[in-house]
């Protein structure tokens, strides 16, 4: 389901597609390459694949002018996040051109990613972890929250929280 940590995460993630995207064009447009075409190509139709469909499954709940719920954005929230692993991935993996099987061969070796990507990877992950934990009690109803404990897990004064003492 997520949580918000997740949520701003896939967020940084698809506008940071529309940024690399929009700047790959203007540098190609200038006869300037800076990624290989394999990893331009993966970026356009893959990820710009799960980027579309983010986008059609977020938009018309976006455009709906009546409240909505959580579960409204839950089936976008799944191509966010497959999104955020792509991007990821692009990242993180200097040698993309092999990994996209162009001259793929039986004694490649496997693609171990950066020491940094590890760590990003670890802090991202942790991230989610400690703030699943942290919402864990008001998602799943837990007992014994006190008011003030509920309304820490207020994080953005838009978040409404109703609940009963």
């Amino acid at each position: 389901m997520g949580n918000p940590v997740g949520w701003w995460i896939s967020d940084v993630a698809l506008l940071m597609y529309g940024v690399t995207m929009v700047m790959i064009a203007l540098l190609t447009r200038r006869n300037v390459e800076v990624v290989d075409g394999i990893v331009q190509r993966h970026m356009l139709r893959s990820t710009g694949f799960i980027v579309a469909a983010w986008v059609l499954h977020y938009a018309p709940f976006f455009l709906m002018g009546r409240s909505l719920f959580l579960h409204h954005y839950l089936p976008s929230s799944i191509f966010a996040y497959m999104a955020t692993a792509a991007l990821f991935q692009f990242a993180s993996i200097m040698d993309y051109p092999r990994f996209a099987l162009k001259h793929w061969h039986s004694n490649v070796r496997a693609l171990v990613p950066s020491g940094v990507s590890v760590v990003g990877f670890g802090i991202l992950v942790a991230a989610q972890v400690a703030c699943f934990l942290y919402f864990a009690p008001l998602t799943y109803g837990t007992t014994g929250l006190s008011v003030d404990e509920i309304h820490s897990r207020r994080w953005l004064s838009t978040y409404d929280l109703h609940f009963q003492t």
